[in-house]
């Protein structure tokens, strides 16, 4: 018998249970937290610190050592993957532990723990999830209806869109603008406990000040005070509008259900008492990203006061709050330790600064950031400890670099990246993961072209990063000229770009054509430079208005009149121009998904951006693609309109929102994010360019309720300094003021100190960055970018990095330091001598400005080549096209070469026997069993890929799946009666739901616990990006069952020998077996162990029939490969192919030309 057995389980140490169960030793440190008292305590842990692991391991020991039961554990964290992975992880710990030779010996002695473990389940859930349950059970007594629905961002962004669009006075702003500020004032006054009511009464104060003030001698700043006041109280009427419209439609936002479940908390001893009873033990992680409205919640149920104290565990890292944009409280974590107040003092802190993650080199420079924000709060609040490195931890690679010009750094950031990337693959036999961390969207994009540009996949995950895109910025464009034809700035882009070519003198004309129909006067006696010039000066007057009645361009290109200084080439390409726009239009009335595939094959961008893959120069359809997936979750909302969703989009640019994606990284390829949504994720190699100036960290003053309408006065915030929270928001005395003067110079301080407390958020911020890098780190800034007319430079935080390893020279390696750029921007000379329009410079034959006399051309030559084009592979044409831009590089010529391969391609496709499908680097699992059952279908969806049309069925089952995953997070939170399961009792409900839930409810899985739902994933097989969603994973004994349910009848019926039956099993094993490798994958990334594909297997469940469909076998990984290797040699039908192709043209009001004759299509790369 070994030491641990023969000692009392209550004087087990971690160290004993970490033995049992054959895990890793713990550290000291994180020892000391493991077994910390039963008190309440901050663990303040560092960026990449274990505290995942460490929380798990403290659940086990204090089970081990009958400290606790399971269900007595309440574990809070933010998303609900994260829930996942520590419920997931704390059961697997017990399990182990439960299992272990050391445990099962001590025989009936352990047999109540036994027990527990097997019947009981902690309660980890996210924070927003548990208010709701407080509001469930105790919302009668504010009172709010328990079973209110909870709104998602979207539908909020769709509801008060549709309020403000009716709104009956105006704003001087566009209707998206007033959206986003009524959704954010709204959020700010749930988060900090307040009413629209106090914000009034707050403005009524600060009148009767200025108007008491001795002189008047208003200054500017005083004057935008003043109006962010008056447009403050506009806007509070329309949140006053959307709160009414919630009411009266029983729904809440997760804001609001968070202040009524911190209001229920404070003001209701009973609810205090109810909630102490269930709970004995509190885990709290990522404490220090709560907002004033969880802080009150928490501390009123789990603080202190005249009750006993719990053992309450917050785990959370200072340095790491970037989240004050949102509603975080950055003293939170400092407040911690007096709102959860031990018997004798306030709580314990202990820390956990040893890095798993990070290399020694990255540690130093880290700690170097942090050593300012440190050193301010050594003397009060949370101490945070400098991080270090593991034992035995490798070195890493960091390169710092300071460049004259922004290309220059995009391309040195590229070469590194591909250098590091190939680099890595050799030494390791795999690719890694890698990200390009940007502070802005707007950087993403071009980013993503110079890294292509060096071969590598890349993939840009950030919404603005996406809109930016060319082929995305034209399609919107093209919509958002079909709304609202006095959108001059889309027009334009439109107009003078590769698809319309109109030259300077039909834009110019354009224009004055606009002014005609507006009854503007016209200018005469201008030459045609003097007449850009205004027309550029127009164009710039025209951005900084948002409602224009008067005609715009598209109006004038509906209507240039019957003579005028058009050229025959301009006045063709304004006819199909408005032609164009004109499909898109009449279709505006079928939602935001189908209008955005409508606008695409209208301006033919599906062969441009297959094309300029074939040359290396893009993605494919992937950006297309993305926004597509985006525009129909969007659309599933039946009040989604087109001018709301690019409202939507608008938003998304700057903050975003409902359109931020869950982000896995990724081996294989180049992810481009921001700093904020990397937060909690980690890369091989990583890059931080663009740290210059003013950018990061940002110059200019924060979004504060002194000149910006939408921010609630400082001093009405939970969160404000006072004496007993000196870390808080800064907060100013405006009745100090006698005179004028003296209230600007007061408001003008205040607001330089929330600057200043902004400048703390992005240190930390650049701390996230730099901690993100498992191995290799790159760390850049320029001088001279795009538009600026000074130099940027480096800034505050890389002159501190280069500081660092000025004294400690093995830290990093400085590849390029420019010290003087000189005194002129080399990009704007450069931009001087650009051509505009691109393509509007003439040449030999047929004017090549004209789109159909390029086609033409390209046609004739097809026809006229005594060669049959079928007989040339699309690498060898785009092989051509290559080898003849080198040898004529000019843009002019590149041009032309790039639209000839087009209609060349086009030509080829229409003449040969084979049509080649390019596969898309990413499949879902789904998507996989369609290209097994039916490739032709399959290349058809792939060529010209159209919305799904509405269907009841489709609906169903997404009501359903999204009623299930409720069901099982209720379920291991709370033991609940049928009755009060979410949704149950609802009238709006359609009879068909219903039963499908009585359904489920009396199948055996709905008796099990389930350790995971609605898991995303995304796994490399066979070189192909498999992603998706697993519906629900339960434990089976040691093992893992992954099931997927389905809401339709079982394929085959009762004849499980027929063609219908056999093939479904067959789709079956494949999605199954991809399910199985992502959770096996998954497993291993969270425990550090790799799982035998053996101990996974895969269920469909029928909910109707209530029948499971087991697999007796699964192909692994290698099968899988295989199978989709031999699908891109099949053969398929064609004849089926355009048939299809031609049906949907018909439906969407294409003119592509139907191809004839008897061909076969090939599924290909």
């Amino acid at each position: 018998m070994s030491d641990t057995a023969r000692k009392p389980l209550e004087q087990l140490t971690p160290g004993d249970i970490a033995r049992a169960i054959g895990g890793n030793e713990p550290t000291d440190a994180q020892a000391d937290v493991i077994a910390g008292p039963m008190e309440p305590t901050l663990v303040v842990a560092g960026a990449g610190a274990g505290k995942t692991e460490t929380m798990a391991a403290r659940v086990v020991y204090l089970v081990a050592t009958r400290r606790a039961r399971p269900g007595q554990i309440l574990g809070l964290t933010f998303t609900r993957k994260a829930a996942q992975q520590l419920s997931r992880r704390v059961q697997m710990r017990l399990d182990e532990f439960a299992r272990s030779h050391d445990f099962v010996s001590r025989g009936d002695e352990v047999s109540d723990i036994a027990e527990a473990i097997r019947t009981e389940q902690p309660r980890i859930s996210t924070y927003d999830s548990y208010a709701g349950d407080v509001l469930s059970s105790h919302g009668l007594l504010i009172p709010v209806e328990p079973d209110a629905t909870v709104i998602n961002e979207t539908d909020l962004y769709i509801l008060v869109h549709s309020i403000v669009s009716e709104w009956d006075r105006p704003f001087p702003w566009s209707v998206g603008t007033v959206v986003e500020r009524v959704i954010a004032l709204a959020e700010q006054i749930s988060g900090h406990l307040i009413t629209t009511d106090d914000v009034r009464g707050d403005e009524d104060l600060l009148s009767q000040a200025v108007e008491s003030l001795e002189t008047k001698a208003a200054k500017k700043d005083l004057q935008t005070a003043a109006a962010a006041q008056e447009d403050r109280l506009a806007l509070l009427d329309v949140v006053d509008a959307v709160h009414e419209r919630l009411r009266s439609e029983g729904k809440l936002t997760f804001g609001m259900r968070m202040s009524y479940a911190a209001q229920l908390s404070s003001r209701f001893p009973e609810v205090v008492d109810a909630e102490r009873r269930l709970t004995s033990v509190v885990l709290l992680d990522e404490y220090q990203d709560t907002g004033q409205a969880q802080r009150v919640m928490l501390a009123s149920l789990f603080g202190g006061g005249e009750r006993q104290p719990l053992a309450v565990t917050a785990v959370g890292d200072p340095m790491q709050s970037i989240y004050g944009w949102r509603g975080a409280s950055a003293s939170n974590l400092d407040s911690f330790l007096t709102d959860f107040p031990r018997a004798k003092g306030q709580a314990y802190q202990r820390n956990l600064s040893t890095s798993w993650r990070n290399p020694p080199e990255v540690l130093t420079l880290a700690n170097s950031v942090t050593a300012q924000l440190r050193n301010k709060n050594k003397d009060s609040g949370a101490t945070v400890p400098v991080l270090e490195p593991k034992k035995d931890s490798e070195r890493g690679d960091v390169r710092l670099g300071v460049f004259a010009t922004v290309d220059d750094e995009r391309g040195w950031v590229a070469s590194r990246m591909a250098g590091k990337y190939r680099r890595y693959e050799s030494d390791h036999g795999k690719p890694p993961s890698a990200a390009v961390l940007v502070r802005r969207n707007a950087d993403a994009e071009p980013l993503a072209r110079a890294l292509r540009a060096e071969g590598l996949e890349v993939e840009v995950l950030s919404s603005g990063g996406l809109l930016d895109v060319p082929e995305i910025s034209d399609v919107l464009a093209l919509m958002r000229v079909a709304v609202n034809p006095g959108d001059d700035e889309a027009s334009m882009r439109l107009l003078a770009g590769d698809r319309f070519r109109l030259g300077a003198a039909d834009l110019a004309a354009l224009h004055r054509r606009a002014q005609e129909i507006s009854h503007r006067p016209e200018r005469s006696g201008e030459d045609e430079a003097q007449g850009i010039d205004k027309l550029r000066a127009d164009f710039a007057s025209l951005a900084e208005l948002e409602n224009i009645d008067n005609a715009g361009l598209a109006d004038a290109a509906h209507n240039p009149g019957a003579r005028g200084p058009f050229t025959a080439e301009g006045r063709a390409a304004l006819a199909d121009f408005d032609a164009v726009v004109a499909a898109v239009r009449d279709r505006l009335d079928q939602g935001p998904a189908h209008v955005l595939s409508v606008a695409e094959n209208a301006l033919g961008l599906d062969v441009e951006v297959r094309v300029r893959a074939k040359l290396g120069k893009g993605e494919g359809r992937q950006q297309l693609d993305t926004l597509a997936r985006r525009a129909a979750d969007f659309a599933s909302n039946p009040d989604a309109s087109v001018q709301a969703f690019l409202d939507y989009l608008d938003v998304a640019r700057g903050v975003e929102r409902g359109l931020a994606q869950e982000i896995v990284p990724q081996d294989g390829r180049v992810q481009i994010l921001t700093v904020h949504s990397a937060k909690g994720l980690e890369w091989d190699i990583v890059a931080v360019p663009h740290v210059v100036k003013g950018r990061f960290p940002k110059d200019k003053a924060p979004s504060n309720w002194v000149r910006n309408s939408w921010e609630i006065p400082s001093h009405l915030r939970g969160d404000r300094r006072t004496d007993a929270n000196p870390g808080g928001v800064p907060v100013v005395d405006i009745a100090e003021a006698t005179n004028y003067k003296e209230l600007d110079e007061l408001l003008t301080a205040h607001i330089n100190e929330l600057k200043s407390t902004v400048g703390e958020e992005d240190r930390r911020l650049f701390y996230v960055a730099l901690t993100r890098s498992k191995s290799e780190l790159l760390v850049s800034a320029h001088h001279w970018s795009e538009g600026v007319q000074k130099p940027l430079g480096p800034s505050l935080f890389l002159q501190e990095l280069r500081d660092t390893v000025l004294d400690a020279p093995h830290v990093a390696t400085v590849d390029e330091w420019v010290n003087d750029p000189g005194d002129e921007n080399p990009l704007e000379n450069s931009n001087a001598r650009a051509v505009w329009p691109e393509h509007d410079a003439g040449g030999p034959g047929e004017d090549p400005s004209s789109h159909a006399a390029v086609a033409g051309a390209a046609r004739e030559v097809a026809s006229s080549l005594p060669v049959d084009l079928g007989a040339f592979s699309e690498s060898s044409i785009a092989e051509v096209v290559a080898a003849a831009g080198e040898e004529f590089s000019d843009p002019l010529t590149a041009a032309w070469l790039s639209e000839a391969l087009i209609h060349i391609r086009q030509a080829r496709h229409a003449a040969s026997d084979v049509i080649d499908v390019e596969i898309p680097s990413r499949l879902t699992a789904t998507q996989h069993v369609a290209l097994e059952r039916d490739p032709a279908s399959f290349a058809v969806n792939v060529m010209r890929p159209m919305p799904q049309k509405p269907n009841q069925f489709a609906r169903r089952g997404t009501t359903f799946h999204a009623w299930v995953e409720e069901y099982f997070t209720a379920a291991t939170q709370f033991l609940i009666a049928d009755d009060e399961l979410p949704g149950s009792g609802d009238d709006w409900e359609e009879a068909d739901q219903q039963a499908l839930r009585e359904q489920f409810l009396s199948s055996h899985w709905a008796q099990k616990t389930a350790a995971a739902v609605e898991v995303p994933f995304a796994v490399s097989i066979g070189g192909q990006i498999k992603v998706g969603k697993m519906d629900a994973v339960f434990r089976d004994g040691e093992d893992w069952i992954v099931v997927d349910w389905k809401t339709g009848a079982m394929p085959g019926g009762k004849s499980p020998d027929s063609a219908s039956a056999r093939k479904h099993r067959q789709d079956v094993a494949i999605q199954l077996a991809i399910y199985r490798i992502a959770w096996a994958r998954i497993l291993e990334e969270e425990t550090g162990t790799p799982v035998p594909l053996e101990r996974i297997r895969g269920a469909f469940h029928y909910i109707g029939s209530g029948e499971d469909v087991y697999p007796e076998t699964l192909p692994d990984e290698a099968e899988l490969a295989a199978a989709f290797e031999r699908r891109f040699a099949k053969t398929i039908d064609a004849e089926h192919v355009q048939r299809a192709l031609g049906d949907e043209d018909d439906e969407i009001g294409a003119a592509d030309d139907a191809a004839r004759g008897e061909k076969t299509g090939g599924v290909g790369r």
